[in-house]
């Protein structure tokens, strides 16, 4: 990567003008969508704005065939068609970082199970299903740190069992299914830090399902894997809630039984009672 930015940067500082849109380096550097290839490529980046969506026939070009790296950063994609990336036969990282795109779909790709690393990071996208990975069957890396996901159904990764690296770190989830990493194990990095998650009591098992990660020292900056609520928790590591106690309807007592106290029902008689138990 460090040979197309020197190539680039001396023609744009020489205000080099040139009739082709794209230079040949360590990588084959473009900027425009050129109209053919030449054969044997293995690294293609595009320094492209405003593309929006790629359709199925951007990239309709046999010579893509032998591509393994493609990079579209900053490029303003909002949307990928269907088989618009059909002729990438031996593609093993895709990097669509810092674009607009809001969904994820396996049937962007043919050669679904050649792609080993997916970087998504920071798009806007809001929810993962199991459309989003279906056949990927080799991905080794998947990014998706900075969108704005909030949703990620139970059957998302399935198709993960190869995956090393998860990365759903600055998103907006509060709460995952402990199924959905089912299929996760042979991870060994988990990005979760940065989101809002609820360490209510209806979600415990998320927490200890953490908890586990954590002591497996699988979880990447752990003490950023923080509570946003309830309240009583907000700060504290979701792997470390350490007891499920609401301080509002659930009162542990010394003598190993508990007391149910409805708010507005509590009266002065109850909370003598609850004293005297504990005197």
């Amino acid at each position: 990567m460090k040979g197309f930015f020197l190539v680039w940067g001396l023609f744009q500082s020489l205000d080099f003008v040139c009739s082709e849109s794209c230079v040949q380096a360590q990588d084959y550097v473009c900027n425009q969508i050129p109209t053919g290839y030449p054969p044997g490529l293995s690294s293609v980046v595009f320094f492209l704005r405003n593309m929006g969506e790629i359709n199925s026939t951007v990239f309709n070009h046999t010579n893509l065939s032998s591509v393994t790296s493609l990079t579209m950063t900053q490029s303003g994609i909002t949307a990928i068609a269907p088989g618009a990336f059909s002729q990438f036969q031996s593609l093993k990282m895709l990097n669509l970082r810092n674009n607009e795109l809001s969904q994820i779909s396996s049937d962007w790709f043919i050669h679904k199970e050649v792609l080993e690393n997916l970087l998504l990071t920071n798009n806007s996208i809001k929810a993962l299903s199991e459309d989003s990975f279906a056949g990927l069957v080799g991905l080794l890396n998947l990014n998706l740190a900075q969108n704005q996901i909030h949703t990620i159904t139970s059957d998302s990764f399935r198709f993960l069992t190869r995956l090393r690296l998860l990365d759903l770190s600055h998103n907006k989830l509060r709460h995952l299914s402990v199924d959905t990493f089912l299929p996760l194990n042979n991870t060994k990095t988990y990005g979760m830090h940065g989101n809002p998650w609820d360490c209510s009591c209806s979600v415990n098992e998320f927490s200890l399902h953490l908890r586990d990660l954590q002591k497996a020292s699988l979880l990447q900056n752990e003490m950023e894997v923080l509570c946003e609520s309830p309240a009583h928790q907000r700060g504290r590591p979701v792997w470390n809630v350490s007891k499920c106690v609401n301080p509002v309807t659930d009162i542990a007592l010394t003598t190993g039984t508990s007391q149910t106290l409805t708010p507005g029902s509590t009266n002065l008689s109850t909370i003598i009672s609850l004293v005297g138990r504990f005197s």
